[in-house]
């Protein structure tokens, strides 16, 4: 489990939602140049929200340490990066393929197809997360009070 600090800024039954306070991991000397670190400057918007489950049943405005499953991370990390790129690969051969099958012209085809792949590949990331972050055995548990 990854366990990172956060307030509490709103409850529902068994559920809190949380602040997360760090950008990125901060881990290390070179967090102000991290690209993490850039993400949140970006929107007004807080992008670092998070669901987690209440069992402690800490109340709005309690710091919490909050524990994040390393396979939740895992998965997101590989759909995000990986899917993406597998795809466009994948497209991409399919495009060498049927050009030398139709003897096209040299890339067109396969060119083509690779940003396709590319962009069905963020699709499919994107819906593949949604359902990553709606299964309860990814979602975060608050661990304990921070006293």
């Amino acid at each position: 489990m990854i366990e990172e600090q956060a307030t509490i800024i709103k409850v529902f039954d068994d559920i809190a939602w949380l602040d997360v306070k760090s950008a990125g991991c901060g881990g290390c000397q070179k967090s102000q140049q991290c690209g993490m670190n850039w993400l949140p400057k970006l929107s007004k918007k807080r992008l670092n929200y998070l669901q987690a489950d209440n069992q402690i049943n800490a109340s709005k405005g309690d710091q919490v340490i909050v524990a994040i499953p390393e396979g939740m991370l895992l998965m997101s990390a590989l759909v995000v990066y990986a899917l993406p790129i597998i795809t466009m690969v994948f497209l991409g051969f399919l495009g060498l393929i049927i050009e030398q099958y139709w003897a096209m012209g040299e890339g067109s085809v396969s060119s083509l197809l690779s940003i396709v792949g590319l962009v069905m590949g963020f699709v499919f990331a994107f819906y593949k997360n949604k359902k990553i972050a709606h299964n309860n055995n990814f979602r975060p548990i608050i661990l304990r009070q921070v006293r």
